[in-house]
């Protein structure tokens, strides 16, 4: 299964009234951020609530989403991958993170992550001569500990609805002309893609391509496409030394407002900011 089916079954997952009860539930009795974090890094909110935690907001502000913080959730959701379990971990600024990932069949389909907060007896952060810490909340390490077996126990059921979703509400086995067609879409997305010629490439009609396509990958293709777009995006920014504008028209996008657009909506940052982030925050 491609990483853009299992980002489109981790939306799907976030968009479980069950999950969202669970955030809700978590912050009011833990008093923590809880957000999930899908395969490709995109973090799903349900509305009304802000992405990070205050302290990390403020620093995030100033620091254009610094790359010292991404290196970090890399390192932890790795490790999370790796052990199948929750890992805790102080961050370099000296705020306490905790991450756990959900896996199906031995797949990854995202990250709940929480914390964000000091935790009393954690020693300050080795970046914090680099850059003042910003107000954080201090919880007890009791406190902190309770609010992790909370999660803990909810993680089994959210892992089980993820199953049901991926198993029984996910997409059917793709056919060979559909992979055709996604392969072509993959070779081709920095030029003009067209619903037409891959229907033609799949050797059928656009209208039914159309609705084999988003039956057996759960998206629309236009929205197929901009991931394509939005995944190479990703890799340009954080290897090459170029012009936004430059990887825009790379990536097959119109214009770098679409580009801005599109990029911020499926990865709540915008091409700056995750360029910075990835190659280390200074300009490029």
């Amino acid at each position: 299964m491609s990483d853009l089916i299992r980002e489109k079954h981790s939306e799907q997952l976030w968009q479980n009234s069950d999950l969202v009860r669970l955030v809700v539930s978590f912050r009011e009795v833990a008093g923590l951020p809880l957000r999930l974090t899908s395969p490709l890094g995109t973090v799903h909110l349900p509305s009304g609530f802000a992405e990070l935690a205050p302290a990390c907001s403020e620093r995030e502000s100033s620091m254009a989403k610094c790359h010292i913080c991404a290196q970090f959730q890399q390192k932890l959701c790795a490790a999370a991958v790796a052990i199948d379990g929750p890992v805790t971990e102080a961050c370099p600024f000296g705020l306490t993170e905790t991450v756990v990932a959900l896996r199906v069949g031995g797949v990854n389909y995202g990250f709940l992550q929480t914390g964000f907060v000091r935790v009393e007896g954690t020693p300050p952060g080795a970046e914090l001569e680099e850059t003042p810490p910003p107000a954080a909340g201090v919880v007890t390490a009791n406190r902190y500990a309770a609010a992790m077996d909370l999660l803990a126990r909810a993680v089994p059921q959210i892992s089980l609805r993820a199953r049901e979703i991926v198993e029984e509400g996910g997409p059917p086995p793709m056919p060979a002309h559909v992979t055709l067609a996604c392969a072509w879409v993959q070779e081709h997305a920095h030029e003009e893609v067209r619903m037409t010629e891959a229907a033609r490439v799949a050797g059928v009609s656009p209208l039914h391509f159309c609705k084999i396509f988003r039956q057996h990958t759960g998206l629309r293709f236009t929205e197929y496409v901009q991931r394509v777009r939005v995944r190479r995006a990703r890799t340009l920014l954080a290897e090459e030394k170029r012009k936004i504008a430059e990887i825009a028209m790379a990536c097959g996008f119109g214009s770098v407002s679409q580009f801005n657009r599109v990029f911020r909506r499926h990865m709540r940052q915008t091409p700056r900011a995750f360029q910075e982030a990835e190659r280390g925050g200074g300009k490029k």
